[in-house]
């Protein structure tokens, strides 16, 4: 049994990075009423968006229908654990811009800069996932990756941390690029 239904990879801003990200979210909010705020706990930069953990299992049992519950739970397990060890527990990079994002460009956020660690650690998480789908018994990871709504958006990374959703308009504001700490946060969630 795995210990909770949903998995991220994810990297939070810490001390004087989470100011800067948290000022500029209000400065942001301040513009744009009508939006929506992240909530403050929920503030970082997503990795891999696994997402609900028994909801994977049935997509991988769709594509592999001998897929074992145990079989599954043991990939899972491990790809936390090796996450664990081989990603960082903290990362750097810069704020680049301010930006619209998303379909419909009503996700404002802080894009971050694509250097080579931060390419790197995503990259790792992005191979072990792959890993993962070959532990399950998916005879093509990547077609599966590609072709799944939770995962299809891994590769391309655009690394970013959402400021506001639902706005209905891109704010009129000054931005200063800020080097940003970030530290991987833990994988499982309620």
């Amino acid at each position: 049994m795995l210990p909770k239904p949903k998995l991220y990879v994810q990297y939070r801003p810490v001390g004087e990075s989470l100011q800067y990200i948290t000022d500029m979210q209000s400065t942001v909010a301040d513009q744009l009423p009508a939006g929506r705020p992240m909530p403050f706990e929920q503030i970082h930069l997503t990795m891999i968006h696994y997402g609900k953990v028994a909801a994977i299992y049935e997509t991988l049992k769709t594509a592999n229908p001998d897929l074992a519950i145990t079989t599954y739970e043991v990939a899972v397990e491990q790809f936390v654990r090796q996450c664990h060890n081989e990603l960082p527990n903290y990362i750097s990079t810069t704020s680049t811009e301010l930006a619209a994002f998303g379909p419909s460009g009503k996700v404002i956020v802080v894009k971050l800069a694509e250097n080579e660690t931060l390419m790197t650690v995503q990259s790792t998480a992005a191979s072990l996932l792959l890993d993962l789908f070959s532990s399950c018994g998916i005879a093509d990871p990547i077609a599966f990756q590609k072709q799944d709504y939770n995962f299809q958006f891994v590769v391309p990374f655009h690394p970013h941390i959402t400021l506001l959703k639902q706005a209905p308009a891109m704010p009129n504001i000054s931005f200063k690029a800020q080097l940003l700490e970030l530290q991987l946060m833990p994988l499982w969630y309620d």
